[in-house]
């Protein structure tokens, strides 16, 4: 901050390709989430900000003396920065880490200060393969380009140029999204940027529509264009200022009380035009003689909507996965007097997800948690905090898979020993809330946050929730969280037959334990226009927390069937047939 003469300077937990990844902020403060954002000043505390997921990991890692934390969704960075910064305050930051959306907040609040942080050189070299998803990536660039409104599209998602020309790097982590940008153009030819081209393996075969080069090439390519449309939710602030660097000079200089982006620049100043007949998801400036339109990434909905053939492999990845899952749980019923620690847990998952077929990787950082590090939400076992699973208590399991065929998330709660009354009438109150959105049925046009609600009524007449969204999407050998679908308050997305979501309800009581239960599930069309979800995930319920006095006979019925669908889809793989039949028999 010296160095280059800032106030302030703020950093977050993504990447240049705005993965989850969080290297700079951990080893400033010590955070290890992947959603935060820190403000450093050079006095009184360091305003920290999180989501209700990591509000309790944040107190417990950050050194509460030099940082206070604050939850997002209480009270956001630009609120804070409007309240505690002046015009003349300079706020540096990342501009490989903050897309053109993240800084438009702070315009006209405070001095912005671009600083382009050095690559690391260390980056893993990628290897590039084909991936088969029922649909040639020739023919997704004709149906994307056909909507483009310019000559072109800059794409900066890794995993929307993953989904568009069928290919996955498998040398990245949890994601198999290959990094890079690319230009799609309006005769659906497509020029493809990869990082560190040189040191990459490339086993896929390009079409013909396809030009492949290195990263470093990108700015000059942009520069030929003159009408490109990209994403501000996207779109790093250092790509926008490598098309013309007097931009972020415009943000500084533009009064707050313009309350739009439509540009253009003359003789080197920025002043806003008028948007005639424009709206916000459709904006247009000139920069340098070059139209901008900005608009949602292209892909985005194309690649939420899966086709039969990635339903048909999710299904059969999930069979796998239940298997593995299965074998697990079975393995931790039989060895728990063993002292069985969090870590070895989280080991024997994968272990037994090894040796199903077609499996590459765990789709996320496993979440293997028991009693009070369940209620950190997001919680990552190590060293320091590796719980041996022994007499009583509640343990919380959260993995996923990468399978070729498709990507898992499951989680469950299961009882080690003998649970509290408590603990059953709080599972049993989260699984109701789980069926309610697992038997929804609901018309078209209906959005994911309108369902949000049908989980949290169960909890909210106890005077209980949970500080996250009920449900994400889930991608095709791709993100494990995908949108933009997902069953949270807010969402506006349209939910369409083929999407694959989460439904993920839970309560967590801080020092004592945490419960979530998760399943997978796509949408599907009924007879009539009204739509339901089909049920993904293979996994039993643990009936020793299940209280069934609480639940009604509509929900009873759903948790037998539920363990009827479980049995039918596993008996062939499991260890134990007989053990699957007694945890799947009927509710008495």
């Amino acid at each position: 901050m010296h160095e280059i003469n800032v106030d302030t300077f703020m950093l977050n937990t993504k990447d240049e390709y705005l993965n989850e990844y969080s290297k700079e902020l951990a080893e400033l403060c010590g955070f290890t989430g992947t959603n935060g954002l820190l403000i450093v000043t050079k006095s009184n505390k360091c305003p920290f900000f999180t989501d209700g997921r990591y509000i309790t990991q944040a107190r417990s890692q950050l050194d509460q003396g030099s940082f206070r934390v604050y939850n997002i969704q209480e009270e956001d960075p630009h609120k804070w920065v409007k309240a505690n910064l002046t015009l003349t305050t300079s706020l540096g930051y990342y501009p490989q880490y903050f897309t053109m959306k993240d800084i438009r907040k702070y315009e006209g609040i405070c001095k912005l200060v671009p600083y382009l942080i050095k690559k690391d050189s260390s980056h893993k070299a990628q290897t590039i393969v084909s991936h088969v998803s029922g649909e040639s990536g020739k023919d997704k660039c004709e149906r994307v380009a056909k909507n483009i409104e310019a000559e072109a599209v800059l794409l900066t998602d890794p995993n929307s140029i993953s989904w568009l020309l069928n290919l996955r790097n498998e040398s990245s982590e949890y994601t198999p999204c290959i990094l890079g940008r690319a230009i799609l153009y309006k005769n659906a030819n497509v020029d493809l940027f990869i990082q560190d081209k040189e040191h990459s393996t490339i086993e896929a075969n390009f079409d013909n529509h396809i030009n492949v080069f290195d990263i470093s090439e990108l700015e000059n390519s942009l520069h030929k264009l003159n009408l490109v449309v990209i994403d501000p939710s996207t779109t790093p602030m250092s790509i926008m200022n490598a098309i013309d660097p007097l931009y972020n000079h415009y943000l500084n200089e533009k009064s707050a009380s313009v309350s739009f982006q439509c540009l253009t620049r003359n003789k080197k100043a920025w002043i806003p035009v008028s948007r005639t007949g424009m709206t916000i998801s459709n904006e247009r400036g000139l920069i340098e003689n070059k139209q901008i339109i900005e608009k949602e990434d292209p892909c985005l909905i194309h690649k939420a909507v899966k086709n039969q053939t990635e339903i048909t492999g999710a299904i059969s990845a999930h069979i796998k996965d239940g298997v593995a899952v299965i074998n697990f749980l079975y393995w931790l019923e039989n060895n728990i007097d063993s002292e069985i620690t969090e870590l070895e847990a989280e080991e024997k998952v994968l272990e037994y997800r090894k040796e199903q077929n077609l499996f590459k990787q765990p789709s996320f950082p496993t979440i293997s948690a028991f009693n009070e590090n369940g209620a950190i939400i997001h919680y990552r076992a190590s060293n320091k905090t590796n719980k041996v699973i022994q007499e009583d208590g509640l343990y919380l399991i959260d993995s996923g898979g990468q399978y070729l065929d498709g990507t898992t998330d499951v989680t469950r709660t299961i009882a080690i020993g003998s649970p509290t009354n408590e603990q059953r009438a709080h599972y049993t109150i989260v699984l109701k809330a789980h069926i309610a959105i697992a038997s929804a049925v609901f018309p078209s046009g209906t959005t994911g946050g309108e369902l949000d609600i049908l989980a949290r009524i169960h909890l909210w007449k106890f005077g209980m929730d949970y500080m996250h969204g009920t449900g994400h999407g889930v991608g095709s050998y791709l993100s494990v969280h995908e949108g933009p679908q997902a069953i949270s308050r807010g969402n506006k997305v349209e939910l369409i037959p083929g999407m694959i979501l989460s439904n993920e309800p839970g309560y967590y009581i801080p020092g004592k334990y945490g419960i979530r239960i998760e399943n997978l599930m796509y949408i599907e069309r009924r007879e009539n226009v009204f739509l339901s979800f089909k049920q993904l995930t293979s996994v039993p319920y643990d009936k020793k927390l299940i209280d069934i006095q609480m639940l009604t006979e509509d929900e009873v019925k759903w948790i037998n069937s539920y363990h009827q669908f479980v049995y039918k889809n596993i008996e062939n793989g499991i260890k134990d047939k007989e053990w699957l039949k007694r945890v799947c028999e009927p509710l008495k």
